[in-house]
């Protein structure tokens, strides 16, 4: 047992550092890992949408109508590509002195759910329809919010973080987040950022006595709200004892069956876009809380593998920048937040997937369909990718690319003008 141990953190160390000697592999690799998410995210997408599609093709439904939710979704993924490729272009700097600015329309947009704009979706009414846009679920926002904001506290107070001014601030931004996302009835979010919040406290080395407090209130907070919530009881029930579909007389464990039968008939290898049956109306959440069920069933467990893998690297990135900013308190806390965000949540939704968690409405970042979600988490991709391209290893690597590559296109026009001349 001590020679397997010991011959794997060999192996580990071995990988360690020959993938360091890549200055800027956290930039590419984060790049990569996203874009590969946003087109597995898009075809998901269309492979689910065929059975509205097709159910709408049997109607009077025109062309328009009918290719609609393509359009939009491919507008959504473009809208949150350019908003990260925007703030990865920014100085760090910028994001450190005005990022905490988002807790403004954050806060704002999730005081509408209480207004006549709220709305229930799907039995969450932590939704805001907003005119000419449609639904938007504001709880998104909060979490990148949360995490800017509460990063810049941390790292201004830094040395005095038990101090009365610091409490108050860090209680200030939580309840202006995760407050109001707990009022609004969102209790799935509000575990997200409750997690979000333990790991950057952690991160900064907060007392123990006080993260001790701070746990135990918001245990006993999250307990009373689900407690108050027949619907939620409902389920953490039937969840826990799991009836047979046959005995389940209030269906409450309709879609967490149909999610294992999904898992099931995909085996390795899973039966393709074509042969999925479970998204035929059987997984009434298979664009959303299930995405990761259909994806078993098309792809199988290979697919459902590489997509888990995809969002370990993408922690593992986040660890990579927080080694390389160690000295940059803010970019450490922020990191962490982020990373907690985007890998935590996945673990959720995965294990509400495959029946580990009962069902708590928590999207998988950039599969999962919801133009509030993709646009959030972009953003938060943006502001990693900010991050890894200002390491100090890959400013020199990224700058000679770039001019390498200015040169390549200025001489690639210099020959088509003397070619067009000729």
């Amino acid at each position: 047992m001590k020679r397997a141990y010991f011959w794997v953190r060999g192996r580990y160390r071995g990988v360690k550092s020959w993938l360091d000697q890549f200055d800027a592999l956290s930039y590419y690799l984060l790049i990569i890992c996203a874009t590969t998410l946003v087109l597995i995210g898009l075809y998901m997408d269309i492979s689910i949408q065929q059975v509205q599609i097709a159910s709408d093709s049997e109607g009077s439904a025109s062309l328009t109508q009918l290719y609609e939710p393509y359009l939009r979704t491919t507008l959504i993924y473009l809208v949150g590509i350019a908003a990260a490729w925007g703030v990865s272009r920014l100085k760090p700097a910028i994001i450190i002195r005005y990022g905490w600015l988002m807790l403004v329309p954050a806060a704002i947009l999730q005081t509408l759910i209480f207004t006549s704009l709220g709305v229930t979706i799907g039995g969450n009414a932590g939704w805001v329809q907003l005119p000419g846009i449609g639904p938007v679920q504001p709880a998104e926002l909060s979490k990148l919010a949360l995490i800017l904001a509460l990063a810049a506290v941390l790292d201004r107070y830094t040395g005095a973080i038990t101090s009365r001014v610091a409490l108050a601030l860090m209680g200030f931004i939580v309840a202006a987040t995760a407050g109001l996302v707990v009022l609004g009835k969102d209790l799935g979010s509000a575990l997200v950022m409750v997690v979000i919040v333990a790991a950057m406290l952690v991160m900064a080395k907060f007392p123990a006595k006080y993260m001790a407090i701070t746990g135990t209130l918001g245990a006993v907070g999250i307990s009373i709200l689900t407690y108050m919530s027949a619907n939620r009881r409902a389920r953490i029930s039937a969840w826990w004892n799991m009836p047979s579909l046959a005995d389940d007389e209030s269906g409450l464990t309709y879609q967490p069956h149909h999610a294992e039968y999904a898992f099931a008939h995909g085996g390795v290898l899973g039966v393709g876009s074509d042969g999925s049956r479970e998204k035929w109306g059987y997984l009434t959440q298979s664009e959303s809380d299930y995405v990761y069920a259909v994806l078993g069933e098309e792809h199988g467990l290979v697919g459902t593998l590489a997509v888990l893998v995809i969002f370990l690297l993408i922690g593992y990135c986040c660890m990579r920048v927080m080694r390389a900013h160690v000295r940059n308190r803010y970019i450490l806390f922020s990191t962490t937040g982020i990373c907690t965000w985007l890998v935590g949540q996945a673990l959720i939704n995965i294990m509400v997937a495959t029946g580990l968690l009962p069902v708590l409405g928590v999207p998988l970042p950039l599969i999962s369909k919801g133009g509030s979600s993709t646009v959030a988490i972009m953003l938060a991709v943006g502001v990693l990718t900010c991050f890894a391209r200002n390491e100090p290893s890959a400013i020199a690597v990224l700058r000679s690319q770039s001019q390498a590559n200015r040169r390549t296109v200025l001489e690639a026009l210099s020959k088509w003008r003397i070619w067009h001349r000729g």
